[in-house]
């Protein structure tokens, strides 16, 4: 009843009645934060819908781009769902590329709204966002695909997609740049040092860039955080030589894009020193960057002043690189 009245958008019962009566939903989009209804099937000959509150009614998503699922084949025939939005007027070929992998890894991408894909799109960006393996919501097989694959097959994954877009004359070759937050900001930096070629420029935004580092300090308990990570990620003892190899400040003599970073002084998941490292690498090895820090920040930034002024830096540092 409810996707016949409002379709082409996905709508989530959020709570009902105690006769299931009535029911509480959030509809939205891609192109729409969304607005709460509530639906009264008391009378089933004459069901009402009400109207309760648009959580962004400023926003007009006639002027939004959008989002749309594809799927390819990862070089081992592994398959990989992913999304792919492309600009508002756009013919959707051989458009620049922002390749947006996600945080976790053990998360994934959703279609649906999205700031930081509109944000980028509206610049006339295309956006990518691979639900590459390790990533979850695809089953068992994808996500156990993606264990001790860091800088691995899960960036396989991603230079994959980027290829097969590139194939499908989506992509422009020779504009495509990278940008991910967290585990998304190693991906970003593992993207410029094992696929120099394919890259423009790169945000790192509170990204790893340390394994040791990262499970070393993780905030869990130690020995149940190290259980897990031995399975998921690597074992600190065992695997010393993996870690290095894997690790991006050992591997910054193959970078050759700019690369902005962002990072919050009171991150306790990604502590700047991550960012600190990564910029000594850059800096010792003449790669232009940028290092933004931020007092009263965690993981990712909160503060208004500090996210118009980051995406201000996001915004000017593609239109520089991505000419």
């Amino acid at each position: 009843m409810i996707n016949k009245a409002l379709p082409g958008m996905a709508n989530d019962i959020k709570n009902w009645s105690r006769k299931q009566d009535l029911i509480l939903f959030h509809s939205h989009s891609e192109k729409t934060i969304g607005t709460y209804y509530l639906l009264d099937i008391s009378n089933k000959k004459k069901p009402k819908m009400e109207k309760l509150l648009d959580l962004a009614e400023w926003i007009d998503p006639n002027k939004l781009s959008p989002m749309k699922s594809i799927q390819y084949t990862a070089r081992d025939g592994l398959v990989i769902n992913g999304y792919l939005t492309i600009p508002k007027g756009s013919d959707g070929k051989n458009i620049p590329l922002i390749v947006h992998p996600h945080g976790g890894p053990s998360a994934r991408d959703y279609w649906g709204w999205n700031p930081d894909v509109q944000f980028l799109a509206n610049r006339g960006y295309a956006v990518f966002q691979p639900n590459f393996r390790g990533s979850t919501g695809y089953g068992t097989k994808l996500y156990t695909a993606g264990f001790r694959e860091w800088g691995g097959k899960m960036q396989d994954d991603i230079t994959d997609g980027v290829k097969y877009l590139i194939k499908e004359s989506i992509a422009d070759p020779n504009r495509i740049g990278i940008y991910g937050a967290s585990y998304g900001g190693y991906a970003t930096m593992a993207g410029l040092c094992f696929t120099p070629e394919l890259y423009r420029c790169g945000v790192n935004y509170v990204g790893v860039t340390d394994i040791d580092l990262i499970l070393k300090e993780y905030p869990l308990p130690e020995k149940f955080n190290d259980a897990i990570d031995a399975v998921m990620i690597a074992d600190r003892k065992k695997d010393k030589d993996w870690i290095k190899n894997r690790s991006i400040q050992n591997n910054i003599d193959k970078v050759r894009a700019p690369v902005l970073m962002a990072y919050g002084m009171e991150d306790w998941r990604v502590p700047p020193k991550h960012g600190r490292i990564l910029k000594r690498a850059l800096d010792k090895n003449d790669i232009p960057n940028k290092l933004i820090i931020k007092a009263n920040e965690g993981h990712g930034f909160r503060n208004e002043k500090n996210v118009f002024e980051f995406y201000r830096e996001v915004e000017a540092f593609l239109a520089e690189h991505m000419k």
